[in-house]
């Protein structure tokens, strides 16, 4: 079980890239799939922020590492949704989509060094085994 929260995660984190990026594509290019495309970019990026969100806030408790960075994390998810909010109402700049991206790109670096690395310190057996099925539940729902 080591590492599998940090490996869901970071798996989630690729596959929401690269739905991005599709996004990119087919609105670069003005083509009528581009609102399905961002449909389901916005959709599986609100189960990922949601399925962290639930994370954080079941082990705060026991959460020994920086508080700030957790506080952090949780103020990008906000970040976000305004820029999905801007991107989903037609009213945006190709701009939009790249400071989308940067922000996206910093969020999930932040994850992948601090908070699953220190998921996986302070949870025990149990309580890993708890997230990782809340999580595949989640991604898969």
């Amino acid at each position: 079980m080591k590492q599998e929260i940090f490996n869901i995660m970071e798996m989630q984190h690729e596959f929401i890239e690269s739905l991005l990026s599709d996004f990119e594509d087919f609105h670069d290019k003005e083509l009528p799939e581009s609102k399905e495309v961002l449909n389901l970019f916005v959709w599986n990026l609100e189960k990922h922020i949601f399925l962290e969100e639930k994370i954080l806030y079941s082990i705060y408790s026991i959460w020994d590492g920086n508080i700030e960075g957790m506080f952090e994390i949780l103020g990008d998810h906000g970040e976000i949704m305004v820029f999905i909010k801007k991107i989903k109402s037609s009213d945006f700049r190709k701009s939009d989509i790249s400071l989308l991206r940067e922000l996206l790109e910093n969020h999930f670096a932040l994850e992948e060094t601090i908070l699953y690395p220190n998921l996986e310190k302070v949870l025990n057996t149990e309580q890993k085994r708890f997230i990782i099925e809340r999580a595949q539940e989640i991604i898969r729902g």
